[in-house]
């Protein structure tokens, strides 16, 4: 799907899709640095980068204004047409109401919580994965909307300060999961000594860490990306381990967390469902300093690699679904100069 020009490099940070004819996307701009090419960016007359909102309404993309902002836009989420949340790292939340988006900050931002993604249940509730620093490292940290304000929720951490979550889903008002990784270290080295994945629940009235986790005292880094639950009894998280590098697929029974295996070598940075057995998952490999487009699909039996229409260096970090088996899938690519352009695919399921 083309998109607009706006800028001689310019890089997706995220995108969503609220219906057919209510897409996001979300994108870093700026001068580049190859030749400068026709349109508005010719003169090298754009300012340093900033952030630029698309909005596609079944007919055109428009350019939406945005709060001034000190960090890109990322890890879009959509409830509804009019409720929009997208994350930026150092200024909190922003929120489309139907007219325009608005800042909401995050309690104890002075403190530099590490912000990951949000699920959104209704119009005065929705959750918020994070992860707060301490000069002895990191730990958990939830935060939840109750239609006024983001406040702080207690959220248990594993081994002491070396606790991340990243990631968050929810079946239900009183069914939410949130995912990360836990690292501890071999004393002052940062060499990793146990390292697992964190899937955190809540019931309603607290949350708590689930006794079944994937993996759990190994050497190897995690992180979860993104996440989608389905029903209380099936659930889907992928992500990444590193060192060895490999994807990471996480499946919910209602019993258990299992994993599944993804093919090569690649980061899961996003994933979206439309039924039990037909689920997205969109990310890249990496090789050589560079990236290859990479599109997984679950089909109720199997994980099947998608082949994908772009080439050059190419890493995709958002996907959503439509009615009629569309998939929108976002990300960037980059031409021989390190120039980027922003890419938008559909598949039609």
């Amino acid at each position: 799907m083309a998109l607009p020009r706006v800028g001689v490099t310019t890089e997706v940070t995220g995108m969503v899709a609220a219906g057919p004819t209510d897409v996001w996307v979300a994108m870093r701009t700026g001068r580049g640095w190859s030749d400068p090419q026709p349109g508005p960016d010719e003169s090298w007359a754009m300012p340093p980068e900033h952030d630029v909102m698309l909005h596609w309404d079944g007919h055109r993309w428009r350019r939406v204004p945005l709060p001034q902002l000190h960090d890109p836009v990322t890890n879009l989420a959509a409830r509804t047409p009019d409720d929009v949340w997208g994350v930026t790292e150092s200024d909190g939340l922003i929120r489309w109401n139907g007219r325009h988006w608005r800042m909401h900050p995050v309690e104890g931002r002075r403190h530099g919580p590490e912000l990951g993604r949000v699920a959104a249940l209704a119009r005065e509730n929705a959750w918020l994965a994070a992860a707060g620093f301490t000069n002895r490292g990191s730990h958990a940290l939830i935060e939840h909307w109750e239609g006024q304000r983001w406040t702080r929720v207690s959220a248990p951490t594993v081994s002491g300060e070396r606790t991340k979550l990243t990631a968050i889903a929810a079946a239900g008002r009183n069914d939410v999961w949130a995912f990360g990784a836990y690292a501890i270290e071999h004393g002052d080295s940062h060499l990793i000594a146990k390292s697992g994945v964190v899937t955190e629940h809540w019931d309603g009235q607290r949350w708590s860490i689930v006794p079944e986790r994937v993996y759990r005292q190994t050497k190897h880094g995690f992180e979860i990306h993104d996440a989608v639950m389905l029903s209380p009894t099936d659930g889907w998280a992928v992500g990444h381990q590193s060192a060895p590098f490999r994807p990471l697929i996480m499946h919910w029974n209602g019993t258990q967390w299992t994993t599944h295996l993804a093919r090569g070598c690649c980061v899961l940075s996003a994933l979206a469902a439309r039924d039990p057995n037909d689920i997205w998952a969109a990310g890249y490999t990496s090789s050589d300093n560079r990236y290859q487009a990479r599109v997984e699909h679950w089909n109720g039996h199997q994980w099947q690699t998608i082949a994908t229409p772009v080439g050059g260096s190419t890493f995709l970090t958002s996907v959503s679904t439509l009615p009629g088996g569309e998939i929108l899938v976002a990300g960037t690519t980059t031409d021989s100069n390190d120039t980027a352009y922003p890419v938008l695919m559909r598949f039609i399921g």
